[in-house]
């Protein structure tokens, strides 16, 4: 289909889609109001408090933040003026119309979890917040990044599956059930409607008044890594929160078919923003934490420890799949090599693979450290029981799926390290298929105890 063919077909489906839920093109007053105060310059603190107060839940929400340890008040704040000036105008602002896009999303339907669906938003959120208070000290760019507007950016980022899912409900499910098989959502949803969930949430973000340089993170949050390399187009906003996409462990899928590009696009914006690795984990560090306060504040709903807990197993699982056919390549690899008998491409190729696979490992145990940080902190802070033992048996399903990952990467450092030597003057590739066995039987023996844990 011919791009122009295209953008019309993607506006017929906004359209009836408008159509079909005119509830999404007609705000309620107190979140248009919101809107346009964040599009004000001149907007104060004592004007937003006197739209928040119109909303009762929105301003008992408000006062919950306030009164916060975050904030660390002595007394109650009662007055929604002092909470808005204590949280002071922008943090109010994004937490204000958080609250309230996630308030109006709740009459959409669908079969996408909204649990699974606000954790990985507001992860992202959280994520892209961190990084834009980074951006703005370290980075090179231009233009300077609200940690706020990051904040919604990030929140709002995939809305348009919610909207897809709402409209097409049925299709949408089986696009999902594609992906968790492999596919890539992007491609999926474009193939369909000649128009992703990103573009989805751009242009219902536009008709909301959502400032403009939001729409636009919000519809590039899935550009290219050729695109960030070689185009000077994107802003520092959009920046963000692409990468602090790449950053959210907890993502709607537990096998997704665009890993390998998400690992590509969160490299070249690495690289494009000067940002050290360390700073990326330290973010990954602070997000299981922040998770719990911001979804705390904002009553948003992102599922309980036993959904966390078997989110986390699934990710497990599905990183040991991707082990099991990682040494399936590296088998395939080697035939085919000793029949070109070309050392070189052999090594490159494994290289490319291997290193993709290692990201793919430390992701799992990047993602293991979080749900078990993130259950340590309930667990410390009181808010969950543990009489049955379920934290400390998932615990130790967890130390032995990092002795797993730990192996691999070792099977993995043997197989790059290919050695040649000559034979007849030929270069002749050692056979490593007896390495690959006895890595693999060292590696199934340690993933006996790689099983679901039992939730009750």
């Amino acid at each position: 289909m011919k791009p122009a063919e295209a953008k019309l077909q993607s506006e017929a489906l906004f359209e009836r889609i408008l159509s079909e839920n005119p509830e999404l093109s007609s705000l309620p007053q107190t979140l248009a109001q919101i809107i346009a105060l964040a599009d004000d310059e001149n907007a104060s603190t004592n004007q937003l408090a006197d739209v928040i107060r119109r909303d009762p839940g929105l301003t008992a929400r408000i006062l919950r933040a306030a009164n916060s340890p975050l904030y660390g008040q002595a007394r109650d704040v009662g007055s929604i003026n002092k909470a808005t000036q204590l949280i002071g105008f922008r943090s109010a602002l994004s937490f204000a119309l958080a609250s309230s896009v996630y308030s109006l999303t709740e009459s959409l339907q669908g079969a996408l979890s909204r649990p699974r669906f606000w954790r990985h938003a507001l992860e992202t959120a959280v994520a892209a917040k961190l990084l834009a208070e980074i951006i703005n000290k370290s980075t090179s760019e231009t233009s300077i990044v609200d940690p706020s507007e990051a904040f919604i950016a990030g929140l709002l980022h995939d809305i348009g599956m919610l909207i897809l899912d709402n409209s097409f409900s049925v299709r949408y499910q089986e696009i999902c059930n594609e992906v968790e098989a492999g596919g890539k959502l992007c491609e999926l949803e474009s193939k369909e409607w000649s128009a992703s969930h990103a573009a989805a949430g751009e242009f219902i973000l536009k008709q909301w008044n959502i400032p403009e340089h939001i729409c636009n993170a919000v519809g590039n949050h899935h550009m290219h890594s050729d695109a960030v390399k070689t185009s000077k187009q994107f802003s520092g906003l959009e920046l963000c929160i692409a990468l602090a996409n790449t950053v959210s462990r907890n993502r709607m899928f537990d096998r997704s078919g665009d890993a390998v590009e998400r690992y590509e696009l969160r490299a070249a914006i690495v690289q494009r923003l000067s940002l050290p690795n360390e700073t990326l984990f330290e973010i990954e560090e602070k997000m299981a934490e922040e998770l719990i306060v911001q979804a705390s504040y904002l009553q948003i709903d992102v599922g309980d420890k036993n959904s966390m807990l078997k989110d986390a197993n699934s990710a497990l699982y599905a990183q040991y799949l991707l082990v099991e056919d990682l040494l399936s390549k590296n088998r395939e690899l080697q035939d085919e090599i000793v029949r070109e008998k070309t050392e070189n491409c052999f090594l490159k190729t494994l290289h490319t693979i291997s290193g993709s696979y290692n990201h793919y490992l430390n992701n799992a145990n990047a993602t293991i450290q979080g749900h078990t940080q993130l259950l340590q902190i309930r667990a410390a802070r009181g808010d969950i029981s543990d009489p049955k033992g379920l934290i400390d048996r998932s615990a130790d399903i967890i130390h032995s799926s990092i002795d797993v990952m730990k192996a691999t990467l070792e099977a993995i450092d043997e197989l790059t390290e290919l050695q040649t030597v000559h034979y007849h003057e030929e270069l002749v590739i050692l056979d490593l298929e007896g390495k690959i066995v006895e890595q693999r039987n060292k590696i199934e023996n340690l993933s006996k105890n790689l099983v679901p844990a039992q939730i009750d």
